[in-house]
């Protein structure tokens, strides 16, 4: 996985903590596992994606595909996976803005892949249909990231605590659904 420039600051000890996807852990960084996401193929509507019929990796590669410029870490994730698949992709457009990339495919320009949370309420209103892959498909994990170098300080140590009860409370609440699993301790 690639890293990215908060991973760096934080375990240069620039940032205190910091919530990263699928870090792991280092001399410098120490991380704390919270929430393993399911990542799903999205496309317009008109496809008529369904969470109860799972998609090959090689039938998604088939459509034109709108992602994440590199080296963001999802962009990297789903290139990886293609390789060990043995497919291309083709890459219509890159954006790493959500809003963008959910428009495009919204509008019919490509498909992509994404976490199920970040579409969960446009499939709802049928502005998107989504699908899993086929498993064991792709998941990442969320992760609290704290550098290994310095001692945390009492308010990092509440922040922390205040920042740990909010995901747990949001996953409680249902916010990634049935396709997340907590991995918090």
């Amino acid at each position: 996985m690639a890293s990215t420039p908060a991973f760096w600051r934080v375990e240069k000890g620039d940032i205190d903590i910091a919530l990263l996807y699928g870090q792991k852990e280092t001399p410098a960084l120490q991380v704390k596992a919270l929430v393993e996401e399911s990542l799903w193929v999205v496309a317009p509507p008109s496809a008529r994606l369904s969470h109860k019929r799972p998609l090959a990796l090689a039938q998604v590669a088939q459509h034109p595909f709108i992602l994440p410029g590199p080296p963001q870490g999802l962009r990297a994730m789903i290139e990886h996976a293609a390789t060990e698949a043995g497919v291309a992709l083709d890459v219509v457009a890159e954006t790493n803005a959500l809003s963008v990339q959910k428009s495009l495919v919204a509008e019919g320009q490509g498909w992509t892949i994404l976490p199920a949370v970040c579409v969960k309420q446009e499939v709802e209103r049928g502005q998107l249909s989504a699908a899993p892959l086929i498993p064991p498909g792709l998941r990442r994990t969320i992760v609290l990231a704290a550098p290994t170098t310095r001692q945390a300080t009492a308010p990092v140590r509440c922040v922390v605590a205040t920042l740990l009860e909010q995901v747990k409370m949001a996953f409680d609440a249902g916010h990634w659904g049935v396709f997340a699993r907590w991995i918090g301790r």
